[in-house]
């Protein structure tokens, strides 16, 4: 009843602070003076534990009062890919922190749980921009949407200077190296973010019928400059720290398989945009659909008539400014998923037959009605030969 009432978390919540105080009272009760009792709550382990999960769950708190304000009801692939991405996210930190397992304590688990909590607002703030170019949004959503964009910012910018100031105090490399690099990387995510989310923003206010097209095309080239921008700033980010952390710990198995997975779709998304270009270009090569072909269709990509439209190779029919929305994400028809071809075909020219070429022989038939095999045919001089020999 009472878990139906208050929910899991506040059950938990008021478990936790139930444990806090008998602590507090148990620490009290037996030293009777404050200095006594606040340093046997900071040293014995149970009270560690007791007061550490009511950080943890002050967390929570912090975490759903931002998201209440913020973001509002989660949707179900959201709390999917946060899971996804946080599973890897601990499993990767937690392979980091091997490296510095003598410089572990309380104070690195706490900067853990706070960076954790940090990347997961970082990702649903990027899921939600990008719902801005297909989803229309309210002001009140846009407002929420740019104060949360600005606090991020602003708290990546404010942790990245704590931590290098701690960083210049200590005159040597530790465990801060490892948070630093991680909050200057989700720096670099949330400034692409925003500038996306701007363009976005732009693109959706500035659309009409009349040049639709054109912005469309120029929209997916800047996102290809803003994607490209931030993964090369993030690959020198991640081959820094290697670099750094192979001079003073030793080899970082950790960050093998984030540098593979940068550098690979880095060359993955500027393969992409060569073939994308050169979509673009072949489109003004492809015919356009007659008045009669557009009578009954309708443009599959935005389910709407058409008054022109683009024939591809494969005789489907769509708008040529919802082709350039396509085939930045997909190089394939979007009706038979058969590829667009990027090269112009033609048929080779027929050979051209010489002047002073002459015809080939027709075969003889034989006198019994029936055909003659074939002979290869003699050279001149062999058959001036031949009628000699006969004479």
């Amino acid at each position: 009843m009472l878990s139906k009432w208050l929910g899991s978390f506040g059950v938990y919540a008021m478990l936790t602070v139930t444990l806090a105080g008998i602590s507090v009272l148990h620490a009290f009760h037996t030293r009777k003076q404050f200095f006594p009792a606040t340093i046997f709550l900071t040293t014995n382990k149970i009270n560690v534990v007791v007061l550490s999960n009511v950080a943890f769950m002050m967390t929570l708190s912090l975490g759903k009062l931002v998201k209440y304000v913020f973001l509002g009801d989660l949707s179900a692939q959201e709390i999917t890919e946060i899971e996804r991405k946080g599973k890897i996210a601990v499993t990767e930190t937690c392979l980091a922190l091997t490296t510095f397992r003598e410089e572990l304590n309380v104070r690195m688990v706490a900067l853990f749980t706070v960076l954790l909590f940090v990347k997961m607002f970082h990702w649903l703030a990027q899921m939600r921009i990008e719902n801005v170019s297909v989803r229309t949004m309210g002001y009140g959503t846009h407002l929420r949407l740019s104060l949360l964009t600005v606090l991020l910012a602003i708290s990546d910018v404010g942790w990245v200077t704590l931590i290098t100031w701690g960083m210049l105090k200590q005159k040597g490399p530790s465990v801060l190296l490892l948070f630093a690099f991680e909050f200057m990387i989700l720096t670099v995510l949330i400034i692409t973010t925003a500038a996306k989310y701007l363009l976005f923003v732009h693109s959706r206010a500035a659309e009409s019928p009349g040049g639709a097209a054109t912005r469309c095309c120029h929209k997916h080239v800047w996102m290809f400059y803003l994607d490209f921008t931030a993964d090369l700033l993030r690959l020198f980010l991640l081959l820094t720290f290697f670099m750094i952390i192979c001079t003073y710990y030793g080899l970082p198995i950790h960050l093998i398989r984030e540098i593979w997975v940068t550098f690979y779709g880095l060359r993955d998304r500027i393969f992409k945009f060569i073939q994308y270009r050169r979509l673009l270009r072949m489109l003004d090569h492809f015919p356009m659909a007659a008045p009669e072909e557009l009578a009954e269709i309708r443009c599959t990509i935005c389910l709407d008539s058409m008054q022109t439209g683009v024939k591809l190779p494969c005789s489907h029919i769509f708008h040529k400014h919802c082709l350039y929305t396509w085939l930045f994400n997909s190089q394939r028809c979007p009706n038979c998923v058969r590829e667009i071809p990027t090269t112009l075909t033609t048929p080779p020219p027929p050979p051209r037959r010489g002047a002073n070429q002459q015809p080939q022989p027709q075969p003889a038939a034989a006198a019994g009605g029936g055909a003659r095999a074939e002979q290869p045919p003699l050279p001149a001089a062999r058959r001036q030969a031949a009628a000699a020999a006969a004479a």
